[in-house]
């Protein structure tokens, strides 16, 4: 009797152990169903919010609808080479008709010199030219950018740090020249460029989108780029 007991009770143990793995396996997949719910309806949501119609196939995407496959043709020349572009985040695709970045000459010459290479630097990275920054690091940890100055430590000139840079009468900027990108470029230090122009334009832009409406932020900012009537730059990439 006693025997049959101790079986009886092992076998409430599984069937007990059996009942709260199903019970997980119900909840994970209640969360699982949620989770479905709301990428659908966040997709729905991007979907109004770009133009797209609810029943377009995006690349990568799922569909109800079937896309005929396209039958093969003669072969043509290869496409233009492109420079790649940044993937959008995960299990989300966008169909913005961004138009592909053509990579410069010098980017897909092989092989280039290094004048050629610091002449495709300067051509991206473009600002003021009369004045550029180096990074410095204290000892204390702290650590920024510096305008350059062709007087720095000079005797009976400069008196740091008794006298401030932006205060002292000899400051003199270094210009930004082929041979400062060349030492950047090569690891001996790192140079800082100054965007804004004096006359308050620039060649290029560095936009930050984050928080919640980062994606609406970003689509705002290239739809007014590429309108020529909103005061946009012109296309962005």
């Amino acid at each position: 009797m006693s025997r049959w007991r101790i079986e009886v009770s092992r076998e409430a143990e599984r069937g007990l152990k059996r009942q709260s793995e199903l019970d997980a396996l119900r909840l994970r997949l209640r969360e699982a169903l949620d989770e479905c719910a709301r990428l659908r309806e966040e997709n729905a949501r991007l979907r109004s919010m770009l133009g797209i119609p609810a029943d377009t196939v995006l690349a990568g995407g799922d569909s109800s609808r079937a896309t005929p496959a396209a039958s093969p043709g003669p072969r043509g020349p290869a496409p233009p080479r492109t420079a790649p572009q940044s993937a959008p985040p995960r299990g989300m695709q966008l169909a913005l008709p961004l138009p592909p970045v053509p990579v410069p000459a010098a980017a897909t010459a092989a092989p280039s010199t290094p004048d050629e290479k610091i002449a495709l630097f300067r051509s991206l990275f473009r600002g003021r030219e009369d004045v550029y920054a180096v990074r410095w690091e204290a000892k204390n940890g702290r650590s920024g950018y510096s305008p350059v100055c062709a007087n720095e430590w000079a005797p009976g000139i400069c008196f740091k740090p008794k006298v401030k840079c932006a205060e002292c009468p000899h400051r003199a900027f270094r210009r930004l020249t082929d041979e400062v990108v060349r030492d950047h470029l090569t690891g001996r230090y790192a140079v800082g460029i100054y965007p804004l122009l004096t006359d308050e334009t620039c060649w290029f832009l560095a936009a930050d989108f984050d928080k919640t409406t980062w994606l609406e932020d970003a689509v705002a900012f290239l739809r007014t780029c590429d309108d020529p009537g909103g005061g946009g730059a012109g296309p962005c990439f």
